[in-house]
């Protein structure tokens, strides 16, 4: 399925989320795949429903799947018929719910329409990304590590001392016991692409067995190398892995981009006290997917 057709049926969908299904009266027997009391379940709706199975796993055959997903959406159907009747669809979070998968999947269905028009990484994109990043590749590790996080009150100059003292990860915690310093201590095995790029490159600096100091968000990190095995991954094992980053990347700089330009031209007013008092640092310009959402809606209909 193209991205047309995809950006198409997303918008088909956003109408049977802010309405429920059409009337049977509203659509003819050949927009039908099967009719459930007063209402219909459309072809579209079912169509959708595959596609969203086929990208799931593309493995799987369509046409095989289609029986059991014309049951599950009459039993959707039948679930929200009640639902209504019950008045849920007055209910305030229910709508706020609705509302926010109509805004998310508008906007969606824009950000489709723009990935389609952008062109794939080139051949010399992936070796060149191959090549600047050998921590990752020619020079990939599975690494063992030990984090020791401290609160605000623990002074940097006197843990890099310990640092430096102890003959291992063992030994520097059973000092940190002694003295009743409190950390947060916990194992991490990992292999180079698993780590954080920070981390990552923080552990370049680090000699095997040994610790180092960095301050953390809540105060100071000290990371211990225990060990580390070198598995290099080849160009042709990675090039798959490669595009879908730079495919991934490109597209979060595309939003970017384009969430820049609209605010310059949009009139944009905050009202009461939720302008921030300070530059917001946006590391995910759109809101992320909620996997509560439906729950959340559950617990303020039972909480009335």
């Amino acid at each position: 399925m193209n991205i047309g057709l995809s950006v198409c049926i997303s918008g088909l969908l956003i109408s049977f989320l802010l309405v429920g299904c059409d009337q049977t009266g509203g659509m003819s027997e050949g927009d039908l795949a099967a009719k459930v009391n007063s209402k219909g379940v459309s072809i579209a709706q079912l169509e959708y429903e595959l596609f969203l199975a086929k990208r799931g796993n593309p493995n799987i055959n369509v046409e095989s799947a289609r029986p059991a997903a014309i049951e599950q959406l009459i039993n959707q159907e039948l679930l929200a018929q009640k639902s209504e009747e019950a008045g849920y669809n007055q209910n305030p979070a229910v709508k706020i719910a609705i509302k926010r998968a109509e805004k998310r999947l508008l906007a969606q269905a824009y950000l489709e329409k723009i990935y389609g028009t952008m062109p794939a990484p080139t051949e010399d994109d992936i070796k060149n990304y191959f090549e600047k990043n050998p921590a990752l590749f020619a020079q990939r590790r599975i690494y063992k590590l030990q984090q020791y996080a401290f609160g605000p009150e623990v002074e940097m100059d006197k843990l890099e001392a310990r640092v430096k003292k102890a003959k291992s990860a063992q030994s520097f915690y059973e000092g940190l016991s002694k003295d009743k310093v409190v950390a947060n201590a916990r194992a991490l095995s990992a292999p180079a692409e698993k780590l954080p790029m920070p981390l990552l490159t923080a552990l370049q600096d680090i000699p095997e067995g040994k610790g180092a100091v960095r301050q953390g968000n809540n105060g100071p990190v000290v990371i211990w190398r225990v060990s580390s095995d070198l598995q290099p991954a080849t160009f042709e094992n990675a090039k798959a892995s490669i595009t879908g980053f730079l495919i991934k990347k490109a597209r979060e700089d595309r939003v970017r981009q384009e969430i820049t330009s609209l605010r310059s031209t949009a009139t944009l007013e905050y009202v009461g006290a939720n302008k921030p008092v300070a530059p917001v640092d946006m590391k995910q310009p759109l809101p992320e997917l909620d996997k509560a959402e439906g729950e959340g809606a559950t617990t303020m209909i039972e909480g009335q």
